[in-house]
C-alpha cells in the first residue's frame, strides 16, 4: 500500500508538470500564429494608404497628360473641361490656373486668359512663365511691334513644348503685320527643332490658301493631317480649300471634325451650311443656321446663306427680315443688295426693290474687276499701297469682309502711313464689334494725321 501511495504521489506532480508544458508549449505556437497576423495588419496599414496616393497620383498624371494633349492639339475646350474635372478631383493650384489661361489665349478669350493667369500668378507659379505667357499673347496680336523678334526670343530658347507655343506666336504676329518673308525663317528653323510637328505644313498651307493657289494648300494640309490627324486648328482651312474646289462632301467632313472641338464657331457653321445646301442638302443647312439667326449671333454669311434658302422657298419677307441688319450696317454690299432687291420685288415693294438694284448696277463694274486685280498683285504687277487698298476696299464694302481687311493690311506694309487703308480696317471693326481693335487701329489714324 505504503509502495503504491508512493507511486501516486511521485506520479502526480509529472502529471502537473506535463499539463504546465503543455500549456507553455500552446501558448507560444498561438504567440507565433498571431505574428504573421500582425505583420500583414502593420503591412497592410502602410500599403493601402500608399495604394490611394498611387492611385491618385496616377489619376492626377493621367489628366495632366491629357491635358497636355489637348493644348498641344488646341482642342482647347476640351483642355478647359479636363482641367476643371482636375480641380474638382484635386483643387485648384497655380498650375491648373496657368494651363486654363493658356487654353482661353489659343481661343483669344482675353477677359478669362488674363483673370486665369493672375489667378496663376497669385497662386505662385514661376514668374518668368507667367511673363512669357503675357508675351505670347501680345506676339499674336501684333502688339510688339518692332520689339516682337527680340522678345520672343527668350521663349524659342524654351523647352520643346514652349519653343512651339513662342513659334506659333511669332508667326501669327508676323501674319498680323503681314511681314510674310519673315515667316518662312521660323517655319525652315521649326522644321528643324521638329521633323513631326503639323503646324509647319500647316503655316505653309495657310500661305499658299492666301494665294488662292486651292491645289498646293491641300498638299501641306495633307502633309499637317499626316503628322497628327488630331491636330485641330487643321480641319478649319481644309474645309475651305476644299469648298474652294467643288470638294463638298469633303469640306463637310472636314468642318465637321473642326466642330466637333469647336461647337460655337459661326464661321465654320456658315460654311458648312453652306457645302450642305451645295449638296442640295438645304434643310439641313438651314437647321445649322436657326440658332444663330434666332440669338441675333449670325454671321453676315450666315444670313446671305439663310436668305438665299428662304428665296428658294418663295419666302422672300423672311429673306428681308433676315438681311435687314447686314444692308444698314454695309448698304453698299452688292451680294446682299442683290438679295433684298429680288425679295422686295417680290413682296411687291417696287420702291425698295429698285433702291437695292441700284446699289447692284452701280457696285457689280467694280467686283467684276476683282479677279483680274488679285491676280495681278499676285503676279507683283502694280503692287503699290494705293492698289492694294483700292482691292481691299472694294471687298470690303461689296463682298467679303474679312478679304478685304487682309488686303487693306498688305497696303499698310506697302507703305506703313497709308492712312486710308487704316480708316478703313478701323470701319471694319467697329462695325463688327471689335471694339479693342477698332480703338487700337484708331489710334494709328490719330498718331498719323497727328490729332490726340
Amino acid at each position: 500500500m505504503a509502495s503504491n501511495n508512493q507511486q501516486l504521489n511521485i506520479s502526480a506532480p509529472a502529471n502537473m508538470l506535463d499539463g504546465t508544458l503543455g500549456k507553455a508549449s500552446s501558448n507560444r505556437n498561438a504567440d507565433v500564429s498571431i505574428w504573421p497576423k500582425i505583420r500583414l495588419g502593420v503591412l497592410l496599414t502602410i500599403l493601402i494608404p500608399l495604394s490611394i496616393f498611387g492611385y491618385f497620383r496616377m489619376r492626377y498624371t493621367n489628366a495632366k497628360a491629357a491635358i497636355q494633349k489637348a493644348l498641344v492639339n488646341h482642342d482647347d475646350l476640351r483642355a478647359i473641361a479636363l482641367i476643371k474635372q482636375l480641380e474638382q478631383d484635386s483643387g485648384m493650384t497655380a498650375e491648373t490656373c496657368f494651363l486654363k489661361a493658356r487654353a482661353y489665349r489659343h481661343m483669344g478669350d482675353d477677359a478669362s486668359f488674363a483673370q486665369y493667369l493672375e489667378l496663376a500668378a497669385q497662386l505662385g507659379f514661376p514668374e518668368k512663365k507667367v511673363y512669357n505667357e503675357r508675351m505670347l499673347r501680345a506676339a499674336q496680336l501684333g502688339e510688339l511691334g518692332s520689339e516682337l523678334t527680340s522678345k520672343m526670343e527668350s521663349v524659342l530658347a524654351g523647352s520643346e513644348t514652349e519653343f512651339e507655343e513662342a513659334a506659333c506666336s511669332l508667326i501669327y504676329g508676323y501674319l498680323d503685320a503681314n511681314q510674310i518673308s519673315n515667316v518662312f525663317p521660323v517655319l525652315v528653323l521649326w522644321s528643324n527643332q521638329d521633323k513631326n510637328t503639323p503646324w509647319v505644313p500647316y503655316f505653309y498651307g495657310m500661305l499658299a490658301q492666301s494665294q488662292r493657289d486651292w491645289a498646293k494648300s491641300l498638299e501641306a494640309f495633307g502633309q499637317a493631317a499626316k503628322a497628327n490627324s488630331d491636330f485641330v486648328p487643321l480641319y478649319r482651312p481644309l474645309g475651305v480649300s476644299y469648298q474652294k474646289t467643288n470638294e463638298h462632301e469633303k469640306a463637310i467632313e472636314a468642318f465637321r471634325k473642326y466642330l466637333q472641338s469647336n461647337p460655337n464657331d459661326s464661321e465654320v457653321v456658315a460654311m458648312l451650311s453652306t457645302s450642305l445646301i451645295s449638296l442640295d442638302q438645304k434643310d439641313e443647312g438651314l437647321q445649322l443656321l436657326v440658332p444663330f439667326l434666332e440669338s441675333n449671333e449670325a454671321t453676315d454669311e450666315m444670313r446671305l446663306t439663310a436668305a438665299n434658302i428662304y428665296l428658294d422657298r418663295n419666302e422672300p419677307q423672311r429673306a428681308i427680315d433676315v438681311l435687314g441688319s447686314i444692308s444698314k450696317l454695309w448698304p453698299e454690299d452688292v451680294g446682299v443688295a442683290t438679295l433684298m432687291s429680288q425679295a422686295n420685288q417680290r413682296v411687291g415693294n417696287i420702291e425698295a426693290a429698285k433702291k437695292f438694284s441700284d446699289v447692284v448696277a452701280a457696285g457689280q463694274p467694280e467686283l467684276q474687276k476683282i479677279d483680274a486685280q488679285i491676280g495681278e498683285l499676285q503676279r507683283g504687277i502694280g503692287d503699290t499701297a494705293e492698289n492694294n487698298y483700292q482691292l481691299g476696299h472694294t471687298l470690303l464694302h461689296k463682298r467679303s469682309r474679312e478679304e478685304g481687311v487682309i488686303w487693306l493690311k498688305q497696303a499698310i506694309t506697302r507703305d506703313p502711313q497709308y492712312v486710308k487703308a487704316y480708316e478703313d480696317i478701323v470701319i471694319y471693326f467697329t462695325r463688327t464689334n471689335q471694339t479693342e481693335m477698332a480703338t487700337r487701329y484708331q489710334q494709328f489714324v490719330n498718331s498719323l494725321k497727328g490729332t490726340p
